[in-house]
């Protein structure tokens, strides 16, 4: 009872050290890359959601060669998610924020992207299953690279933000493209010799393949459209209570 303390602030200092380190591996997870807030989760979801559609409409067209690729398996590991569990995952998320701490941006304008991309989500899984259909039916070399293409510049504008500002103009070749088709068969029809060998089937399957790239390419304006009207980066911006 008579000793002299001796005190040794080392312990004490390597402690806090290890805490504070660890506190701020915390906060920089759940705050950044990983947050758990409802709005970061939703932004989250529509970003991956607008990778995966995009790579899913790259892997439909891939040829054999272009699938073999040593990192195409690699990149479908990551991506190997059903888009609408996204989107139901941005819809819970939406539902969950407090819109009243985002006076920029109001829930009904979230609720109408989200409803949009349900319908998305719906025309690109037909586009991808009529397209599968098509290619192996048709010979036509020239209508699968003008539809692969097409389909490859929706793949495109998905990945980039300002790419659904070049969707006027795919939609007007999509529709000189269907317009087109459309007047083939009408003259294969009636037994009407025209230029290229295409038959009556081959016609159709192209004007359907045709028909619904455009109801895609027409929910893809629709959906930039109501994109535009919604402040993004409202949502990123962090509310502190003092």
């Amino acid at each position: 009872m008579c000793l002299t303390p001796v005190y040794d602030p080392k312990l004490a200092i390597s402690i806090l050290v290890s805490l504070s380190i660890g506190l701020l591996l915390i906060i920089f997870f759940n705050d950044f890359p990983f947050s758990a807030q409802p709005e970061r989760v939703m932004l989250r979801r529509l970003q991956m959601l607008r990778n995966v559609l995009a790579w899913q409409l790259r892997y439909a067209v891939a040829t054999i060669q272009e699938r073999r690729r040593w990192w195409v398996p690699i990149v479908g590991l990551l991506y190997n998610i059903r888009p609408i569990k996204l989107v139901m995952g941005a819809d819970n998320a939406a539902k969950a924020i407090k819109w009243k701490n985002f006076p920029e941006v109001s829930e009904d304008q979230a609720q109408v992207i989200i409803q949009r991309l349900y319908l998305l989500v719906l025309r690109i899984n037909s586009l991808k299953d009529g397209y599968a259909k098509w290619r192996l039916n048709t010979k036509d070399d020239l209508a699968q690279s003008m539809v692969k293409d097409s389909i490859l510049r929706i793949a495109a504008a998905l990945e980039h933000t300002d790419g659904y500002q070049n969707l006027l103009v795919l939609e007007q070749e999509m529709l000189s493209l269907y317009n087109d088709v459309h007047r083939r068969i009408h003259l294969i029809d009636r037994q009407v010799e025209i230029e290229g060998d295409i038959s009556l089937e081959e016609a159709l399957n192209l004007h359907r393949a045709l028909a619904s790239l455009g109801l895609l390419v027409n929910e893809l304006k629709i959906l930039s459209e109501a994109m535009a009207e919604f402040d993004f980066k409202a949502l990123e911006i962090q509310y502190f209570t003092v």
